[in-house]
């Protein structure tokens, strides 16, 4: 990424639209005139930006790219996917990061490591670039190993090791059955492989690598 620290104003252009709209649109689906009246933010923060005279153009890129998705489904629809820079696409990647946390648009706000794996999914539907996303992932350890965590069959584990490829599907050392029970033979099962005939996945992780119990909320 061979690009310069600049101040981040991706969302300046919020400021621009009707005060109604900065009130609800963090806890309320936004459709309509509405939706269409918050899609020109991004615009509007570009034009604020230029109009300074003393920002990079890297700057006012972020602003007015930061919502145009790799399959171009995103907005402003004028620019197209294939012309975004890499700094606009890592700023999409943290906002969107931001508003599956928070739970932005009346969406369910979700527990750091559900946010993580579905950055992944919409890398691989092309939503978000997957190569900056795995990239993000690495940096945040949303599961660090050593981590006690629960599956989604309700056995739990401690996690062994990070598969490369697919960050948020570990590998996990099985020790208590869904009963809560130790396993007599505790064994390893690797998340990421989907020939296996349980479709494990992690649901909360219970303790971090550090010892601190986890108040993540189930899937």
């Amino acid at each position: 990424m061979n690009w310069q620290p600049v101040p981040l104003l991706h969302d300046l252009g919020l400021l621009q639209l009707p005060r109604h709209l900065l009130h609800i649109s963090i806890s309320t689906p936004l459709s309509g005139a509405d939706l269409e009246t918050f899609h020109h933010h991004s615009r509007l923060g570009a034009i604020a930006i230029e109009a300074q005279h003393e920002f990079p153009q890297t700057v006012r890129r972020i602003a007015a790219e930061h919502h145009v998705t790799p399959d171009g489904q995103g907005y402003p629809s004028e620019t197209s996917a294939g012309s975004t820079t890499e700094a606009s696409r890592i700023v999409m990647i943290a906002d969107r990061y931001d508003e599956l946390l928070t739970g932005f648009g009346g969406l369910r706000p979700l527990p750091s490591h559900a946010a993580i794996r579905q950055l992944f999914q919409e890398g691989e539907f092309g939503r978000l670039d997957l190569r900056l996303v795995s990239l993000f992932i690495k940096l945040v350890c949303i599961y660090p190993v050593y981590s006690f965590v629960e599956l989604n069959t309700k056995e739990r584990g401690m996690i062994t090791a990070i598969n490369p490829t697919t960050l948020h599907q570990p590998i996990v050392e099985l020790t208590y059955d869904e009963a809560g029970s130790p396993y007599q033979q505790p064994f390893t099962v690797d998340l990421s492989n989907k020939d296996h005939p349980a479709a494990r996945a992690i649901e909360r992780v219970l303790t971090s690598k550090s010892g601190e119990s986890s108040h993540a909320a189930s899937l």
